[in-house]
């Protein structure tokens, strides 16, 4: 199950088969490079990804999407890889960290075509989910009837009191600013790349002057609207919670950009359920780049006072540019004391007396004492 080219004899003829490789498998799919396993602050660190299928075979297309993070000691990196052109199916990774330390860099492929998502018989996504599937879109309008992603008849989730939770990835194709746009009964709370930019999990209440029980009753609909500053190619993790409490219910997800017009987010823009790459995470250490001496820093009773005659302690410790803590010795530092008003010596290497000033500062009493 190799891809190679084969070659079938039919009587005088010799047609050609050229097999290709199946699709992309994450964990068959290799990660390599010293960036992987060893940096140093302030340098790029670079690793290469090299696309496979189930077989091993080499990936010769440019349409895997590999979710990178470089997760540090306060830190966490979102790397986008992009595709070396000379050798299709293989992405070039590069990151720059500045702190050092201990590293996880984690190498995940995600699926195109939707969101995952999870439905629960209940208000609060609390438990196990009743029922998973992908979600191509959100564009769901229920109305009354079961808020389910299934058809009536195999539904697994109710149609009142319900909670749903989709999770996944957007994928930008323009760096542009997109907006966000969700309309949705009754509540709805969404983070895209890690930050909360909806949170509505109540929803709209209706009027204490309308008859929520009368025939002509429309519930009424929220809307919500959020921006990201988007890098074409980059993956930002999306994740949208829905709950519907009574009556009519709708959960609907748009964007629009600059080049975009406004509309439901396509399949196309969002993938789910990312699995890691063959030996993923990896261990990453970052060291400390060369001593900086405006970084390094000096501490100790010793610097600022002592006694004659008793040694004085002060110590050094050696930083980089980034204030990284040195963890080698392997710096000299050059040390001098002197006091801050001596005098230098004269031509033929002797000291004057020293002069009124000093005498004073240092506590020397002089006296006038005339002669006998």
């Amino acid at each position: 199950a190799t891809t190679e080219i084969y070659t079938l004899s039919l009587h005088d003829a010799l047609p050609i088969l050229y097999l290709e490789a199946a699709g992309t498998e994450s964990r068959a799919s290799s990660v390599s490079g010293r960036g992987l396993t060893s940096a140093t602050a302030g340098v790029q660190a670079s690793f290469t990804i090299t696309s496979r299928d189930q077989y091993a075979n080499l990936r010769d297309m440019d349409e895997d999407s590999y979710i990178v993070d470089v997760d540090g000691p306060t830190s966490r990196i979102n790397v986008s890889p992009e595709p070396i052109l000379a050798t299709p199916g293989t992405y070039a990774v590069s990151h720059l960290p500045t702190e050092s330390g201990d590293y996880t860099v984690s190498v995940q492929r995600a699926q195109p075509g939707g969101l995952a998502s999870e439905w629960f018989n209940n208000m609060w996504l609390m438990g196990e989910a009743a029922d998973s599937t992908i979600s191509e879109e959100l564009n769901f309008d229920w109305g009354s009837q079961f808020v389910t992603p299934r058809p009536r008849t195999e539904t697994l989730t109710g149609n009142d009191y319900v909670s749903v939770r989709w999770k996944g990835f957007f994928k930008a194709e323009l760096s542009e600013i997109y907006t966000f746009h969700a309309i949705y009964q009754d509540g709805l709370v969404m983070y895209i790349d890690g930050i909360n930019v909806v949170d509505n999990w109540e929803g709209v209440n209706a009027s204490s002057m309308v008859d929520v029980n009368s025939p002509d009753y429309v519930e009424p609909a929220a809307e919500a609207r959020a921006t990201l500053s988007a890098t074409a190619g980059h993956m930002y993790p999306i994740i949208v919670e829905y709950r519907e409490v009574k009556h009519n219910a709708s959960c609907k997800l748009f964007y629009s950009s600059a080049s975009i017009t406004h509309t439901i987010i396509p399949s196309a823009r969002l993938y789910h359920t990312p699995t890691h790459a063959f030996g993923s995470p990896f261990k990453l250490y970052v060291n400390p780049s060369a001593t900086c001496g405006p970084q390094s820093q000096v501490d100790g009773a010793g610097v600022t006072a002592a006694t004659a005659g008793m040694q004085s302690v002060f110590t050094i410790q050696a930083r980089d540019a980034y204030a990284n803590t040195k963890t080698k010795w392997e710096d000299t530092f050059v040390v001098r004391s002197a006091a801050a008003d001596a005098v230098p010596a004269d031509a033929l290497g002797n000291h004057a007396a020293m002069p009124w000033s000093s005498l004073s500062k240092h506590g020397v009493i002089s006296a006038d004492v005339s002669k006998g």
